[in-house]
């Protein structure tokens, strides 16, 4: 059977990475990068013999900027085998006239065997979770959310318990029903990672009190500023901020048709 001698963009490919992988002390990605770049030139010139190689469009296209490293990097592929210099540019703004060569150096096959050894350690990988022995997780650990711990660590000084379902209800229904600004508050995307992190800051700010009853409290202690601006996201990122203020003022907080707490109960 007749084989064609056209060449192979695959092969050179091929003999690229072979020879990269056998030196990996002396490449670096300009020199593939620049390789790459003659490959498809020649190829869209119909693989001629040689063909011209202007600098600076090869620069351009590879975004090497320096042509003292692009020369370098050319004469590295030269003295590899990987390209022929038939004819050398008298400076940077004319052309040389190169050749793809018949790379035959890299005839090691360390890359083909380091792929075969890692295909063999993915299909065992593969197989692995594809058959699974049994339901039961790694080491029969239950899976744990290390933020309801937190949650349930800090309830522990609580009379009552109240989880984070149950605060983010809570908190919701309220925001829901509360008219003195005029509008319903709109439950947004990221509103329930909002609402964790309230939580927890509130049960380390008031561990004796409901985080729902704190948070209720520091809400209509805000002042008319933070007000205007009040969001989950907001009231999240200004936590200590609007905390610190309510804490600092001798008022009394602004009490709600929608709440019912003492004033013994924000001390």
């Amino acid at each position: 059977m007749h084989m064609s001698n056209k060449p192979s963009g695959y092969k050179f490919t091929r003999d690229w990475f072979d020879f990269s992988f056998e030196n990996t002390e002396k490449i670096k990605p300009r020199h593939g990068v620049l390789y790459f770049f003659a490959i498809e030139q020649c190829n869209r010139l119909g693989w001629k013999k040689k063909f011209g190689f202007p600098a600076d469009m090869a620069m351009e296209a590879t975004g090497i900027r320096s042509y003292n490293t692009y020369s370098q990097t050319l004469k590295d592929l030269i003295a590899w085998g990987f390209i022929t210099l038939i004819e050398k540019s008298n400076n940077q703004y004319s052309a040389n006239i190169i050749a793809l060569s018949n790379f035959d150096k890299a005839i090691g096959k360390a890359l083909d065997k380091a792929l075969i050894t890692h295909n063999v350690k993915q299909d065992e990988s593969i197989d692995s979770i594809d058959k699974p022995i049994n339901n039961k997780p790694i080491n029969n650990k239950p899976n744990i959310d290390p933020f309801k711990n937190q949650i349930s660590e800090s309830n522990k000084n609580l009379e009552t318990d109240e989880g984070l379902e149950q605060f983010m209800q809570l908190v919701k229904e309220f925001l829901q029903n509360e008219t003195e600004s005029g509008r319903k508050y709109i439950w947004e995307k990221f509103d329930d990672n909002n609402a964790k992190e309230i939580m927890l800051k509130l049960l380390q700010a008031y561990p004796q009190k409901k985080p729902s009853v704190s948070f209720k409290k520091l809400y209509h202690s805000m002042d008319e500023f933070n007000s205007n601006r009040f969001g989950l996201k907001y009231f999240n990122t200004y936590f200590n901020t609007i905390n610190h203020a309510s804490n600092s003022t001798n008022s009394k907080p602004k009490k709600s048709t929608t709440d019912n707490y003492s004033n013994e109960d924000w001390k």
